[in-house]
């Protein structure tokens, strides 16, 4: 296979042959860093409506009082296509034992359950919904932010509305 000059089949050097595959790979990446993989990528991106809810348990009830029924969802201090529809604040029940072994459950006096439900214009790329720069899933981190809050839950609900 190769010769003792270090030719393969005879024509090419091997040191050729590999800055010819250095070559080949960093015009592969320039090519995919400078297109952001849109000309190979074969799924498309549509604009859809989404409902969700963002539950928030770890806030005391003042932090709510800045967020508003009808406030438009913000990120890097622009608006998105997003509002506050509902705001629910219920009792957050803890669970203890206490000294005997039994188990009580009360309501928190400090802390609130607080579910939040949004309106909003998602891009969807199968299967992923974002909003902004984030990722619209069951059970993922949600940071919601408003002109007014900057306030960090779980998604709990999430469906398409269109």
């Amino acid at each position: 296979m190769m010769n003792k000059q270090g030719k393969v089949g005879g024509k090419i050097h091997i040191f050729d042959l590999l800055l010819i595959l250095v070559v080949i790979l960093v015009g592969i990446t320039a090519f995919e860093r400078l297109t952001d993989n849109e000309l190979i990528s074969f799924s498309q991106e549509e604009d859809v409506k989404v409902k969700y809810e963002v539950v928030f348990t770890e806030y005391n009830s003042e932090y709510f009082t800045s967020v508003d029924i009808g406030d438009q969802l913000a990120e890097d201090k622009k608006f998105l296509d997003g509002e506050i529809t509902n705001i629910v604040i219920e009792d957050r029940i803890i669970t203890r034992v206490d000294n005997n072994g039994q188990i009580i459950s009360a309501a928190d006096p400090l802390k609130k359950k607080v579910t939040i439900e949004v309106e909003a214009t998602a891009s969807y790329e199968n299967p992923i919904y974002k909003i902004g720069k984030q990722e619209l899933r069951e059970g993922l981190p949600h940071f919601l932010v408003t002109q007014k809050a900057n306030l960090s839950g779980v998604i709990s609900e999430l469906e398409r509305i269109e």
